[in-house]
């Protein structure tokens, strides 16, 4: 992997690594709420952080190979 391959990795990695944290507030946040709704909204939040999970994942892999 070149260096700029590499930095432009890293970068993409902080980004999605901020995204996960966002996700993790909104997630504590609407926890609160039992409402089927909230429910719902909730079900795809977890979704959306699992997948950014695993790109963070596969992105590091790719890093630290």
């Amino acid at each position: 992997m070149g260096p700029k391959t590499e930095q432009s990795t890293r970068l993409k990695l902080k980004h999605l690594q901020g995204k996960h944290r966002d996700l993790d507030k909104i997630i504590a946040h609407n926890e609160k709420d039992s409402s089927p709704e909230s429910w719902h909204l909730l079900k795809s939040l977890k979704k959306k952080k699992l997948y950014l999970k695993d790109q963070i994942t596969s992105l590091k892999n790719s890093l630290f190979k």
